[in-house]
Parts: C-alpha cells; sequence; structure tokens
C-alpha cells in the first residue's frame, strides 16, 4: 500500500484502471430494504426478470453469498458505444454493438479480484 493511500482508494484506481467507470465499496450487511424489495417482488416490478425471485434470502443479506464477507466491491462498466451506426445502417440496443457485456464484466472483475488476492491472498469473493 502507498503512504496516505488506503487499501480501499488503491481498490478503486484499479477498477478504473481495469475500464470500469465506477467503483464503491460498503460494508456487507442488510441493507434494512428487505421489506421494500419484498413489495416490489410481490407487485411483480421484476418484470421478465424472474432471478431476482430466487436465492431473496441472498438478496437480502449479501453475506451469504461468501461465507465470511465483510466487504462488498461494486463496479459499474458503460457499454454505450463510442460511435453510433451510420444512418441507414438497421440499429441495434446498444448493448448489442459489441462483445457480450456479461463477458466482458466477468473478465474484468476476474482480473480486478486477481490483483486484489496479490495484495491479500486471503481474499475471498465472487463476480
Amino acid at each position: 500500500m502507498h503512504k496516505g493511500v488506503t487499501f480501499s482508494e488503491e481498490i478503486k484506481q484499479q477498477a478504473q484502471a481495469l475500464g470500469f467507470d465506477a467503483c464503491g465499496i460498503c460494508r456487507a450487511t442488510n441493507s434494512g430494504e428487505e421489506a421494500r424489495y419484498m413489495e416490489w417482488i410481490r407487485d411483480h416490478c421484476q418484470g421478465g426478470m424472474s432471478y431476482l425471485e430466487r436465492n431473496i434470502d441472498k438478496r437480502i443479506d449479501p453475506r451469504l453469498l461468501v461465507e465470511g464477507a465483510r466487504s462488498i466491491i461494486s463496479v459499474a462498466l458503460n457499454y454505450y458505444p463510442p460511435v453510433k451506426l451510420p444512418g441507414k445502417v438497421p440499429q441495434f440496443a446498444y448493448y448489442a454493438y459489441g462483445k457480450d457485456y456479461h463477458e466482458v464484466m466477468r473478465e474484468k472483475l476476474g482480473s480486478l479480484f486477481d490483483w486484489i488476492k496479490t495484495r491479500f491472498p486471503e481474499a475471498r469473493g465472487r463476480g
């Protein structure tokens, strides 16, 4: 760790270096939004995203995803294309312009986690 820079700040810097647009870190605790989430599911606000109805216990308490979890690192990656297709070319949804963003995220998350493990070998996580 560099003098005066926290490990959290270093993680955020590394995330940016890997191309993430944003990175935040928080404690792995209940959000306090459990009742609102359950109401949201009950009201079918998830639309076609039925996977949000599964593993609700893990969505409510992220510590159930990784035993002993103390922190959550969240990242964002904008997949908006830098250049729009010209004029009369058929237009596609932005996510379809390039490589599947799920793959891009997995690769970048893997790289970030590998970097974290070089600094903190006992780290455990998932992406």
